[in-house]
């Protein structure tokens, strides 16, 4: 028992929905209606003819409307009108929205036997009453107009019968004209709200302690008694029962050019066939729609575009809570792409295909849904829920620099005690440099370094001290890394390993040196052996070399101006044959371990080719000095002495 708001259509496509409207007809000369020209256009003549849905709708708490271009009165004796018709299972038992464009008249009516003896009428005004609807509630049937489709004027209202609680309702767009010339009648925009707003102009971070109904009007729980999607704690919170509830937008949104992301949740998973969230782009055909899921049941996400709730073609993958935690649907030159995140910032792409032509519709809606199905029948426990955050709001970074050091070695500097910012003293602070052994073009790679003084009041630091929750973890080769962040952008600063780790034990000075190199120290003290090559450029060595010490991290070679007509190594150290290939390749090349962790190499060409070398990078300058005030003792404007040179000085 679809709603009749439920039916939309833009008449964009230029093909009828046979679908939407099944029953169209014309009963006089001519054909059946058509899309032109981006609206529906219906023939008016001496028949009647119309755009008609099927008889399946309810008009109860519900509403129809339309942009109406009425025909003209070409001549016509008393009648060349269209209609908005909402119509019952007994004929002539219906509502109307009427514009004559003989008599100039916008008519209301409820009808029994084709007439209302209580009909109200307006004269027309085509520009504030360009929009009409039909609506039902509170038990009163409402008409009103509208100039824009957005801000609506009630222009009569009676007490709803009992029949447009029917099921079986069914709505035309019609037209007729007792004589005269032929022409036709134009609808536009039915049921879709006439907005431009791209989902990405649609943002909330769920703190407030309310839902916005303005940004969510159309929220919804379809299980019987189910509790309707809220937001305690800052988080969108959904429901998840045997049916589906939602936060869900108005449907006045496209997705052409534009994208929706949000950070998901999903409910649990045990116990259930089926336990999932979605973010949901929805068009205004039943079953057609744009998903992105997370079902914590199967512990897998699918990316799909349904067609009646199908899609073959759907991309699924493992699900991983940490890479996965926030989803993306976006279009970009009529490709659309489903994107993952771990922060909001960085993503992945994880699918594309072709965009379907709906996207540029402007009556799509967002939701965020979930829905669970439980392996035993009764439903799942009322705590279960999936949700939801940050919606379209991508997570600032606070400025601050930050010392951490993965004592488990687990990768992710995340555990309790891995931050140690707080704890660098003053007397010791961190302190590091990589590039060249010496600042000359001809200096050797030089492996990068890092000391910093840790507090150590607590012994944390301590390995004697069982009451340290990572004694058993200090080890001096531990994952170090320094970075800063600054204007929103995270700046890493030096990547490597803790190696040598002192502690001072002393009642006046409990501390901890800790010494560090980067990963170019990898390198050091490794015999390595490789085939034969001939005629290499010295960055394809370099990546041999790098293969054979087994690295793994990223790199970023320059493909090297020398080539080198033999080159093998035999139980060589790896360090000393990167800096015989460096001095093959000659100044200014160089090889070190950016911040990031990434080995660059970069050859002799690289300060005539790089941008980084050839272009400004910044600009810097002194303050300006002011002209010397001799009745101030020759002091600036800025307070500072006068120099005695410049345009100023002397």
């Amino acid at each position: 028992m679809p709603l009749t708001e439920e039916l939309r259509d833009t008449f964009t496509d230029g093909i009828v929905d046979a679908t939407k409207w099944p029953s169209n007809y014309n009963t006089g000369a001519g054909g059946l209606p058509t899309e032109t020209g981006g609206r529906a256009r219906v023939a008016c003549n001496t028949g009647f003819s119309a755009f008609t849905s099927d008889n399946t709708y309810t008009l109860a708490d519900s509403y129809a409307w339309v942009q109406a271009y009425p025909p003209a009165a070409g001549g016509a004796a008393s009648e060349a009108w269209l209609q908005l018709l909402i119509s019952s299972a007994t004929s002539g038992t219906d509502a109307i929205f009427e514009v004559n464009a003989v008599t100039g008249l916008l008519t209301m009516a409820v009808r029994v036997g084709f007439f209302d003896a209580g009909e109200v009428q307006l004269a027309y005004d085509a520009t504030a009453h360009r929009w009409l609807r039909i609506g039902e509630t509170g038990g009163n049937l409402v008409w009103s107009t509208s100039a824009d489709g957005l801000t609506w004027t009630t222009r009569r209202t009676v007490g709803a019968p009992a029949w447009v609680a029917d099921a079986d309702l069914e709505i035309q767009l019609i037209t007729h004209r007792d004589s005269g010339t032929p022409d036709f009648a134009e609808f536009d925009n039915f049921n879709v709200i006439p907005s431009t707003a791209q989902f990405a102009a649609l943002t909330d971070d769920f703190d407030a302690p309310a839902v916005d109904t303005v940004k969510w009007p159309d929220n919804y729980n379809a299980a019987p008694g189910g509790a309707m999607p809220d937001q305690p704690d800052g988080l969108a919170r959904v429901p998840c029962d045997e049916e589906f509830a939602a936060y869900a937008s108005a449907p006045i949104y496209r997705l052409k050019d534009s994208y929706a992301f949000v950070q998901l949740t999903p409910p649990p998973g045990p116990d259930h066939s089926e336990s999932y969230a979605q973010l949901l782009i929805v068009s205004d055909v039943a079953g057609t729609q744009i998903v992105f899921e997370v079902d914590a049941a199967t512990n897998i996400i699918a990316m799909a575009v349904h067609t009646d709730f199908v899609d073959d073609n759907a991309t699924v993958l493992p699900y991983d809570p940490v890479a996965h935690a926030w989803l993306r649907i976006r279009e970009s030159a009529s490709i659309l792409s489903w994107d993952t995140s771990p922060d909001g910032r960085t993503w992945t792409t994880q699918r594309t295909t072709d965009s379907p032509l709906w996207v540029a519709d402007n009556d799509l809606q967002v939701q965020l849904l979930a829905h669970c199905t439980p392996l035993v029948t009764g439903g799942p426990p009322a705590d279960d829920y999936a949700y939801f955050d940050s919606f379209n709001v991508r997570p600032t970074l606070t400025e601050r620099y930050t010392v951490a050091v993965d004592w488990l070695g687990d990768g992710d500097f995340d555990d309790p005690d891995d931050d140690v910012t707080s704890a660098v003293l003053q007397r010791g602070p961190v302190a590091f440099s990589y590039g060249r052994d010496q600042a000359r073009q001809l200096a050797p790679p030089k492996v990068g370094s890092l000391s910093m003084t840790l507090c150590n009041a607590d012994r944390i630091y301590s390995p004697e001290n069982p009451s340290s929750p990572i004694a058993d973890d200090l080890s001096p080769a531990a994952p170090v890394k320094v970075e800063t962040v600054f204007q929103d952008t995270l700046y890493p600063l030096f990547t490597g390993r803790i190696d040598d780790f002192d502690v001072h034990p002393d009642r006046g000075d409990r501390s901890v040196d800790i010494t560090a190199l980067d990963l170019l120290s990898l390198l050091q003290g490794v015999k390595v052996s490789t085939e034969l090559y001939e005629a290499q450029r010295t960055g394809t060595l370099i990546g041999v070399i790098l293969d054979a010490v087994g690295w793994t991290g990223p790199r970023d070679l320059d493909l090297g101006a020398t080539f080198v007509p033999w080159w093998w190594l035999e139980e060589a150290e790896a360090f000393s044959a990167l800096t015989d290939l460096l001095a093959s390749e000659g100044a200014p090349s160089i090889a070190y371990v950016a911040p990031d962790g990434t080995f660059v190499f970069r050859d002799r060409h690289h300060r005539l080719l790089r941008n980084t070398s050839t272009v400004s990078q910044a600009t810097f300058a002194s303050r300006l000095i002011g002209p010397c005030d001799p009745c101030n003792d020759n002091v600036d404007r800025y307070g500072a002495g006068c120099y005695g040179f410049g345009p100023y000085g002397g």
